[in-house]
């Protein structure tokens, strides 16, 4: 892999099929999605990567469905899956800066809001 370009890893959660996830936060796994052997599930095109989430979710959207859950108001959603972009990390890992915070510019102040 390219150290220096994006790719995208898929994660699975809850929370984007449009109930709940009106209202709340969704919830995604810690971890991305594996192959069956470990490997790590990962794309270079983001368009791809969208796409596979898309065909993923549908697949345990149906089988949810054909189970008998969920429904209008149950509170019940279906498993779902999202590409998240990744840039690879460059530079010093920022663990050992415990000011960084404190130096970094804010959005807020960048777009004039600090001067209000």
């Amino acid at each position: 892999m390219d150290d220096s370009r994006p790719y995208w890893l898929i994660l699975g959660g809850y929370g984007q099929d449009g109930g709940f996830g009106d209202y709340a936060e969704p919830v995604w796994d810690e971890e991305p999605l594996r192959r069956p052997d470990g490997g790590l599930v990962w794309f270079r095109d983001g368009g791809a990567a969208d796409e596979f989430a898309r065909r993923l979710s549908a697949r345990e959207e149906a089988v949810f469905r054909a189970a008998g859950c969920g429904g209008y108001l149950t509170g019940d959603f279906p498993y779902e899956y999202r590409a998240f972009k990744v840039w690879p990390a460059a530079g010093p890992a920022a663990d050992g800066d415990p000011g960084l915070a404190d130096r970094l510019p804010l959005v807020e102040a960048d777009d004039g809001a600090a001067d209000r």
